[in-house]
């Protein structure tokens, strides 16, 4: 039997949370410590003080952990991604779990000429609701249209059996669980909407396997310029390397259309590579694997000998 009773009420003239305790002589007490930690506390037959609850309780309860137009995982080991049409607004930093900057759009939305539609992104903790607003007395389908002739509506969700939640700003905080949750409708330019379904499925099965960022084809084209002549530093069996820059030096391995390695092989290629990071080993920073691409994006290192950068300048003078 639970030692408190919660009440949660939303009605017209108020929304209150309140926790009280079942049997009054259970003495309960809530601290927060110096690290921020929220602690709900109850004392013990043997006089010593339990931890009943706290808070952040997850990865994904501190604020804007990932960023704007992102998703937390909160059941899983995965940290954060982009959500359906979105890409690191800071692919480098994003690489190096650099999270805060969070994700902005591929294509800008179309409301003068509404060509928009809508991704359903399922097992969600809805957004932040503070640039939300709820309509109780809206069907599903005057929600959505409600949504499409708002220019500034970047998304919507149902509120209840009856109801409509809209949101108007950068989206905050939305979480995502194996099981269970809410669906919430993220609002697409077109040339986004017919790919987002298939590409986000496939993208979280790459992703949950590999656990390794994905770079967008096109920032990896405008960082290698075009991939140009002069930026082509090698090749190999896998394809020609090409040197860019993503806010530092990224070294791109690009497949070779006369490569005879598949999807598979790379994907097994960047499951070994991302579980053998190491200070002597050139980092594996992520992937791209979009359309009939087929790139490895790593830490740029100037050529030199193996020695030098293991043992620096002395050793090899003296040799």
């Amino acid at each position: 039997m639970d030692s408190f009773s919660f009440t949660f009420i939303n009605n017209k003239n108020e929304v209150t949370y309140t926790a009280d305790m079942v049997n009054n002589a259970t003495l309960t007490r809530l601290v927060v410590n110096p690290s921020g930690l929220i602690q709900r506390l109850v004392l013990l037959d043997s006089g010593e003080w339990g931890q009943y609850r706290y808070l952040p309780a997850t990865q994904c309860d501190l604020f804007g952990v990932c960023g704007p137009n992102s998703l937390c995982y909160i059941d899983t080991l995965r940290a954060c991604s982009c959500l359906p049409g979105f890409e690191p607004k800071a692919p480098y930093d994003w690489a190096l779990k650099g999270f805060t900057g969070g994700c902005i759009r591929k294509t800008s939305l179309d409301c003068r000429n509404g060509t928009d539609g809508f991704v359903p992104v399922q097992r969600t903790v809805l957004p932040d609701t503070v640039q939300a607003t709820v309509d109780m007395s809206m069907s599903f389908d005057e929600c959505r249209a409600e949504c499409l002739r708002n220019c500034s509506c970047t998304g919507f969700a149902s509120a209840d059996i009856q109801g409509c939640i809209i949101w108007t700003s950068n989206l905050m905080d939305v979480q995502m669980y194996n099981m269970g949750g809410q669906e919430f409708y993220l609002r697409l330019a077109a040339a986004d909407v017919g790919t987002s379904v298939n590409e986000n499925a496939e993208e979280s099965t790459r992703e949950d396997s590999m656990e390794l960022p994905l770079f967008h084809f096109d920032n990896i084209e405008r960082a290698t310029n075009n991939f140009s002549d002069d930026n082509k530093i090698g090749e190999g069996g896998f394809g020609p390397v090409y040197k860019g820059k993503l806010g530092h030096e990224i070294a791109v391995k690009r497949l070779s259309k006369a490569s005879v390695q598949g999807l598979e092989e790379l994907k097994a290629e960047i499951a070994l590579a991302a579980k053998l990071q190491h200070r002597n080993l050139v980092r594996l920073l992520g992937c791209c694997t979009q359309g009939d691409e087929r790139m490895l994006v790593y830490e740029y290192m100037p050529n030199k000998s193996l020695d030098a950068f293991l043992f620096g300048l002395e050793f090899l003078e003296e040799r």
